[in-house]
């Protein structure tokens, strides 16, 4: 959990060191959620179920993608029910399951027997592997059986006494059972349109849907495209892996790669979209825009990116600002695009880009070095070698930089020319003073 980051524990074969970068991976989540903890509202309510993977995704800064993914896939949640709840339902909501947990415990041991031990047993799995919401219905039948016969009818005069108070508190109940209700019959809904995802699935839709109705059968009730998110993922993984193996890309490919953008286009236009969907159609875009992809898709099917989306350069950018109001510290996603129009030779629109991530609060160190690209083609070298430094000082030459794609090294002869270039402008400097 208080891992600086400095020591790595890939690729080691023993058992224990592979447990001990788990613990390290969750303990990371915890700490980089626990960040989020900064008002009242969060500390007091939570920020509700299920609101794990944006929290995180948001906080993606380099160092934490680094940390959280050290022999581990990234994880929806921390495999700690304590933590879960104060994240979920915040203090209050976490009091009263401690106290659910200790009755319900202390309830066991007066009946003794075989009880308590099965509690036991099952608060230990619900820690690990996180099901204390997904069970609480039946949690709530098994609690009824640990009431003796005198304390049901202690119930039962209670309920004849105070009619009032239990008209109440059945009207409370009744409206969470059918709030519970409406959103387990949209979970169930939303899981029927999840069966379309397989591949003779996708691809029909991919060849009946219109535009402007590419999400539509697949809704999921306004929820923000979860599995959409999850899907179009995947559906780029499968098809860099192609790329990599030299594999063709076929019209079928492509076909359904429209179908997935127009869909997330569907849904982030209207509004609804969670960061994982935004975050993740700009992952797509990025990947296609590398001229590895590009290339390998143009000369198999004759396919531009224009053809995937129509002004998808300008979307391209629009998502990005998107994505950085709502997650600040993702300024990571610029590097590709930056790159892109660093190519294009697009220089007013690095600087605007730039300036606005600045604004931001946040400094990207490929900002740096492409406004510093820009100046020693202008001639400008004073100003090239300062953002040359500070990019230098925010990390750009490490030997380690973990990207999307994995953790990769730093160009080793380009960091030495532009170490050696700022070294020769001082020194000429120096020797004109």
């Amino acid at each position: 959990i208080f891992w600086d980051g400095k020591n790595q524990l890939l690729n080691v074969e023993l058992n224990f060191i592979n447990y001990a970068a788990s613990l390290i991976a969750r303990g990371t989540i915890v700490r980089v959620l626990l960040e989020h903890m900064y008002s009242v509202k969060a500390i007091l309510v939570g920020y509700g179920w299920g609101n794990t993977q944006e929290l995180l995704i948001s906080s993606f800064t380099r160092e934490a993608f680094y940390q959280i993914n050290t022999g581990n896939r990234v994880h929806f949640h921390t495999h700690n029910e304590l933590f879960e709840h104060i994240l979920s339902v915040g203090i209050f909501g976490t009091i009263l399951y401690v106290l659910y947990n200790f009755f319900i415990l202390k309830k066991a041991f007066i009946l003794a027997g075989i009880f308590p031990y099965l509690w036991l047993l099952y608060f230990l799995l619900c820690t690990v592997w996180f099901q204390f919401i997904n069970s609480m219905p039946l949690m709530a039948l098994a609690t009824a059986t640990l009431i003796k016969q005198g304390d049901y009818e202690n119930v039962k005069n209670s309920i004849k006494t105070n009619n009032a108070k239990f008209i109440s508190l059945s009207i409370i109940f009744g409206t969470i059972f059918i709030f519970l209700l409406g959103g387990g019959t949209i979970s169930a809904l939303t899981n029927k349109n999840t069966e379309r995802w397989g591949a003779d699935a996708i691809i029909a839709l991919a060849t009946n849907s219109k535009p402007g109705e590419c999400s539509s059968s697949i809704s999921d009730y306004g929820r923000g495209q979860h599995y959409l998110a999850q899907n179009l993922n995947r559906y780029t993984q499968y098809l860099k892996v192609q790329i990599d193996l030299d594999k063709k890309i076929v019209e079928t490919d492509v076909m359904v790669m429209k179908w997935y953008l127009c869909a997330a286009d569907e849904v982030i236009n209207s509004g609804k979209a969670t960061i994982e969907l935004i975050n993740q159609d700009i992952n797509t875009i990025s990947y296609l825009s590398i001229d590895k992809a590009s290339s390998h898709i143009k000369e198999d099917v004759g396919y531009e990116l224009e053809d995937f989306r129509s002004n998808y350069f300008n979307i391209w950018e629009q998502r990005l600002r998107m994505l950085l109001d709502l997650a600040p510290k993702r300024s990571d996603q610029f590097t590709p695009y930056i790159a892109i129009l660093l190519d294009m030779n697009q220089k007013s629109r690095i600087k605007n880009i730039c300036l606005f991530i600045r604004e931001k609060g946040y400094e990207q160190p490929y900002c740096d070095l492409a406004e510093a690209a820009i100046y020693i083609e202008e001639g400008a070298f004073d100003k090239a070698v300062k953002l040359i430094e500070d990019a230098e000082k925010r990390g750009a030459f490490e030997k380690k930089i973990s990207l999307r794609e994995g953790v990769v090294g730093a160009d080793e002869d380009l960091v030495k020319i532009l170490r050696e270039f700022v070294k020769t402008h001082k020194e000429t400097n120096i020797n004109r003073e």
